[in-house]
C-alpha cells in the first residue's frame, strides 16, 4: 500500500506546477545556449518572427510583432531597442 500513498501525494500537486517547471527549465536551457550570441530567449524569438514575417511576405510591425508574441508594444520595442544595441541593426547583412 505505500505505492497507493506515494501516489497520491503525486496526484496533488497540481499540474501547472510541473509544466511552469518544465517551461523554467527550457528557457534556462535556451538562454544558456543563446548567451554566445549575446541574445535573450525572447530576443531570438522577436527576430525568428521578423525572419519569418520577411520570408512570407507580411507586413513586419510593431503591432504585429506584439500580437505574434503576445505581449505588449513597449515590450517589443524595448527588445528591439536592447537587440540595436547589441548590434543587431536593421538592413544590416552580416
Amino acid at each position: 500500500m505505500k505505492g497507493v500513498n506515494a501516489m497520491k501525494r503525486y496526484d496533488m500537486i497540481p499540474h501547472d506546477f510541473y509544466i511552469k517547471n518544465i517551461a523554467h527549465v527550457l528557457r534556462y536551457k535556451n538562454d544558456q545556449k543563446l548567451a554566445a550570441y549575446d541574445i535573450t530567449e525572447p530576443q531570438a524569438r522577436l527576430l525568428g518572427h521578423i525572419d519569418g514575417a520577411q520570408r512570407s511576405g507580411k507586413e513586419i510591425s510593431r503591432r504585429y510583432l506584439s500580437g505574434a508574441m503576445q505581449i505588449s508594444g513597449p515590450s517589443v520595442t524595448s527588445l528591439l531597442n536592447s537587440l540595436e544595441k547589441n548590434g543587431f541593426h536593421p538592413g544590416k547583412k552580416s
